[in-house]
């Protein structure tokens, strides 16, 4: 190469020479036909990769359009059971706001069962100290029951000496058994005793004693 940057004449020639040779020869033409033959392998191979590359697009596309409806599926579950918590969380307050009340009532009755045995076991303890007592005495108690009459002991005997615990006022009693009948002093002792029963009422003593 001269100082211009160009190819000496020489070498030009020389390559001038080899290509006619190798156009004279036909090498030309094999030249072609193998880049022909590697253009179209080449074209080839393109439209395989662009059709792998469509289809795996097409893929892709039909993936992701899966994945989008999965999504949005999932979504909505968690959705529907965001709001089943919450019916279950009201249904949890509301079960043991109802289970608070059935444990108080629980409570009540068992405190109104054990104050109605206390009450049986009362009765039947009055019933059995009522049963024990001789008959004489039970006799007593039960004529107080009816007659409303505190009697007098210490009296003399042959006196009816009492308090008569009326419905409104207390009456001293103070009778001489051998001045009245039996009759007279039973039928008068019957006769303070009320028809109808009232609550007893606290009694008002007189200041003075009555006697029939």
């Amino acid at each position: 190469m001269d100082a211009g940057g160009l190819p000496a004449v020489a070498v030009v020639e020389q390559q001038s020479q080899e290509l006619l040779r190798q156009l004279s020869s036909g090498g030309v033409e094999e030249l072609l036909r193998r880049g022909l033959h590697r253009r179209e392998r080449l074209h080839r191979r393109v439209r395989e990769a662009q059709g792998r590359a469509r289809e795996l697009a097409e893929g892709l596309a039909e993936a992701e359009a899966g994945l989008c409806h999965r999504l949005r599926g999932a979504q909505a579950d968690a959705q529907r059971l965001r709001g089943r918590r919450q019916e279950l969380d009201t249904e949890l307050c509301q079960a043991q706001g109802s289970l608070g009340t059935a444990r108080d009532r629980t409570q009540a009755l068992r405190r109104a069962l054990q104050e109605l045995q206390e009450q049986l076991q009362q009765n039947q303890d009055e019933e059995d100290e009522e049963h024990s007592l001789p008959p004489d005495v039970y006799v007593a108690q039960l004529y107080y029951e009816i007659s409303r009459i505190d009697w007098d002991c210490s009296a003399e005997p042959g006196r009816i000496r009492g308090v008569h615990y009326g419905p409104d006022i207390a009456v001293p009693l103070d009778l001489d058994g051998a001045q009245h009948s039996g009759t007279f002093v039973s039928d008068f002792l019957w006769g303070l005793v009320p028809t109808e029963w009232r609550a007893r009422r606290p009694p008002v003593l007189p200041r003075e004693p009555l006697a029939p």
